[in-house]
């Protein structure tokens, strides 16, 4: 049940309206306690490994700082919060859904 939940949170509703890649999945951004237990591996970094999957999870922050030179990935990766609880001043996908906001 949880890993479903977490791949709602890294896909949804964003692949039934990608028109690219870069839209298709997110990063989380969540509070230390949810990352703890939903974070490990890199998960955080799931646009990332969409668009990279090549890239190995221990370098995928090391790739999200350079990548966030680029204009659009930066303004997709900024839009997200955690799951349950952000750990920025985004909602949380769940808050998404309970008001049914997609961005």
């Amino acid at each position: 049940m949880i890993t479903w939940f977490i791949e709602l949170a890294e896909h949804y509703p964003m692949i039934a309206y990608a028109k690219s890649n870069i839209e298709i999945s997110r990063n989380r951004f969540s509070h230390f306690m949810e990352h703890f237990f939903t974070g490990m591996h890199g998960e955080n970094y799931h646009l990332i490994h969409h668009l990279f999957p090549a890239i190995p999870f221990w370098k995928l922050k090391k790739a999200h700082h350079i990548l966030m030179q680029d204009d659009e990935y930066r303004s997709i990766n900024e839009r997200f919060g955690g799951i349950f609880i952000s750990s920025n001043k985004n909602p949380s996908m769940w808050q998404q859904l309970w008001r049914r906001e997609y961005v």
